[in-house]
């Protein structure tokens, strides 16, 4: 295996003249300018509603993974733009309130609720008034493979031969959010400086007269330049043997013991049970299912409805939200929101991709 870039794509669900710009290229600005990237500002990445703005949400998590996937496909001379790309979409359709609301929803759907499936459907079929992004296939698998949970929906012999670029979005998508979290509980004070330290000191960034920011820059900084030293040896993204890895592994696995005990701070099932009843039972969808619009909604505004601050679909407080007006303007195009399938991604458009 040789570590090359992925120029070429198999296309678009609907065929489009060629431009001044790549395929890619055309990918990245449409995802940048999308309704539903901007919509990931006013949602959870791990703490909910935080007193402190740098605490990150997730669409600053989203341009923190653009950020390190750029850099890590242009220092391996892969594609830099479909990188970026898959980095831009990979949390696009994640639900408000995080990963507990993303249990709660998996709670309503036979299989589970995938917020992987759940961004393609955003790009293909909720984004631009029903009419979708009409992206590169590229980039919309590159959304499944993004984590392990979404590549079980590609194909095995897809899988191994799947471009470097789908490894370097997963790769950094692990390291932007797991970095980024531990920071997160020291601001926080969920975890004591000395704790925090210890793990700077591992990966040798501590320095008594650093701050913690600056320390952890050094820290991302070290763990990238591994994973592309590690991955120009392998020639494939590989990020497992070095030093930096096993400390990042053991970072990552302490914060798994402790994610778990964050929902009960967020807030409790009956809220989100209340958000759904009300989608379900009291609001013209238009049939797109309720679990899909859920994810459409903002933190705040599943607040608004739980809360019985919305009395009926004519209020002004709902009138005025995003979510009313992506609704309005998916009711008003010709596509059949019930055949938007909330348990699986829709690519059978090219079933003989890489073949």
């Amino acid at each position: 295996m040789v570590l090359e870039a992925h120029n070429e794509t198999i296309g678009r669900r609907f065929k489009e003249e060629s431009g001044l710009l790549s395929p890619f290229e055309v990918d990245v600005f449409r995802l940048k300018t999308s309704e539903a990237l901007s919509g990931l500002g006013f949602k959870t990445q791990v703490f909910f509603k935080p007193n402190n703005i740098h605490v990150k949400n997730r669409l600053s998590h989203t341009e923190d993974v653009v950020s390190k996937a750029s850099y890590v496909a242009r220092s391996l001379n892969l594609n830099k733009d479909l990188s970026e790309a898959i980095a831009y979409a990979h949390d696009i359709g994640h639900s408000p309130i995080g990963h507990f609301a993303e249990r709660f929803l998996s709670r309503k759907l036979e299989g589970g609720f995938n917020h992987s499936i759940n961004s393609t459907n955003i790009v293909q079929f909720i984004e631009r008034d029903g009419k979708g992004l009409n992206l590169c296939y590229e980039t919309i698998e590159g959304i499944l493979a993004h984590n392990k949970q979404g590549r079980k929906f590609i194909p095995k012999e897809r899988l191994e031969m799947m471009p470097h670029e789908f490894e370097v979005v997963y790769q950094s998508d692990k390291i932007a959010y797991t970095m980024a979290d531990f920071y997160d509980f020291l601001r926080l004070a969920l975890i004591e400086r000395d704790f925090f330290n210890y793990y700077m000191n591992e990966l040798n960034v501590y320095s008594k007269d650093s701050s913690p920011q600056e320390m952890l820059r050094k820290a991302d900084k070290k763990i990238l330049t591994s994973l592309i030293s590690e991955s120009k040896d392998k020639q494939k993204i590989s990020f497992s043997e070095s030093d930096e890895a096993n400390v990042f592994g053991r970072i990552k696995k302490y914060l798994g013991l402790i994610y778990p005990k964050l929902d009960d701070e967020i807030m409790d099932t009956a809220r989100l049970t209340k958000t759904y009843v009300y989608l379900k039972n009291e609001v013209d969808l238009g049939g797109l299912n309720p679990i899909i619009a859920l994810t459409l909604l903002t933190d705040d505004e599943i607040i608004t409805i739980a809360e019985n601050r919305i009395q009926s679909n004519n209020s002004t407080l709902i009138k005025n939200s995003s979510f009313y007006e992506t609704i309005t303007g998916l009711k008003n195009s010709d596509f059949d929101l019930s055949k938007i399938d909330p348990s699986k991604p829709d690519l059978d458009w090219r079933n003989d991709a890489y073949k």
